[in-house]
């Protein structure tokens, strides 16, 4: 079976709507023969094993700085329900920097908000992407609550390369989780210097 997932580009339409605060999930098995990945802009097609296994761990409690910086963000977007519960750090593109990520809901789904440590001229960026709440959609979680997971960055996770991904002991990726469905598996391009994306 193939699986083919729409673009997903920042939203500036920033509604509101409810939230709670999801279970854990520690193990995420899923079966596939065949998968196309689509990541922000471009599919690529992969064969898949029978069964891919993701183990999703415990995340560490965030720091204040953290908490702040989230907290300034969400100020700018007041329309938005955003679950500071779902807040996690990392460092998605592998500069030694603490980056952030969590989300909120809006009318539109799910809205994940991505901050980057970037440089001293460009202390931090901001990165919104929309996905929706539905089990039919590809750019979707299937049910609400979500839940962020960081986990240690895979540039190859079906043995071919992820576009734009740079092997790095340092750099971290993401996991949209939602409901009983594969999550949604987000990275660092070097490509884009942007947060991308692909599915099962």
């Amino acid at each position: 079976m193939v699986f083919c997932a729409s673009t997903v580009m920042p939203n500036p339409s920033l509604k509101g709507c409810a939230n709670s605060r999801p279970p854990a999930r520690v193990w995420r098995p899923a079966v596939v023969d065949r998968l196309a990945i689509t990541l922000g802009t471009m599919k690529a097609p992969f064969l898949a094993p029978a069964f891919l296994l993701i183990c999703l761990t415990a995340q560490a409690t965030p720091t204040a700085e953290s908490l702040k910086v989230a907290r300034q963000i969400s100020a700018q977007h007041p329309k938005v329900r955003w679950d500071f519960s779902t807040l996690v750090e990392g460092d998605f593109n592998g500069d030694r920097k603490t980056d952030i990520a969590f989300v909120g809901y809006n009318t539109e789904g799910v809205l994940l908000a991505v901050h980057v440590a970037t440089s001293s001229k460009n202390p931090r960026s901001t990165q919104f992407l929309q996905f929706a709440i539905s089990p039919s959609v590809q750019a979707a979680i299937c049910e609400a609550p979500a839940q962020l997971q960081v986990e240690k960055l895979l540039c190859s996770p079906m043995g071919d390369p992820l576009p734009g991904c740079k092997p790095s002991a340092l750099a971290d990726s993401l996991y949209l989780v939602g409901g009983d469905c594969d999550p949604i598996n987000l990275y660092w391009s070097h490509t884009t210097s942007r947060m991308d994306w692909w599915r099962l």
